[in-house]
């Protein structure tokens, strides 16, 4: 299965600013992302780092972690370490069966459309209606199988 990442750029933040930071660390860039490290926005010290690892391996050096930039650093990085840093970047277990996904990005804000809020509105069930369905339950099955007292002569 083919695992698709998105294009992240200077101006990027979220986990998967995060993840990449992550994998530029295993891949020994740790260094120039100093003192800030995985901290999930994409700066000018994360820049460099991408721009450093696009001249080594003899990518289009723009600073921007398209297709071909994902393909090298995760060809680069142990499978291991990419699960690790997918887990760490979205603090959730990802399912073994399956290629690591990083989360959605977050873009810089100027280009993009407004944001919708969008609140939960579920109410968590009461315990007590739970406990007086069963008893309505429970009372109306004895009701339905409780012998006759009376007998028909």
């Amino acid at each position: 299965m083919t695992q698709t990442y998105p294009t992240i750029r200077q101006g990027s933040t979220g986990p998967t600013v995060t993840f990449l930071q992550r994998n530029l660390i295993t891949l020994g860039y740790g260094s120039i992302l100093a003192p800030s490290g995985a901290d999930g926005i994409f700066g000018s010290k994360t820049n460099q780092a991408v721009r450093d690892l696009q001249a080594k391996h003899s990518l289009v050096v723009d600073g921007i972690v398209g297709e071909k930039t994902w393909a090298k650093i995760l060809s680069l990085v142990p499978s291991t370490d990419i699960l690790v840093n997918t887990i760490q970047a979205t603090v959730q277990p990802v399912p073994s069966a399956t290629a690591p996904k990083p989360p959605e990005p977050s873009l810089p804000s100027s280009p993009m459309p407004p944001s919708v809020q969008v609140e939960d509105t579920r109410v968590a069930p009461d315990k007590s209606n739970g406990l007086l369905l069963g008893t309505a339950i429970l009372v109306g099955f004895w009701l339905m199988v409780k012998p006759n007292k009376k007998r028909r002569k």
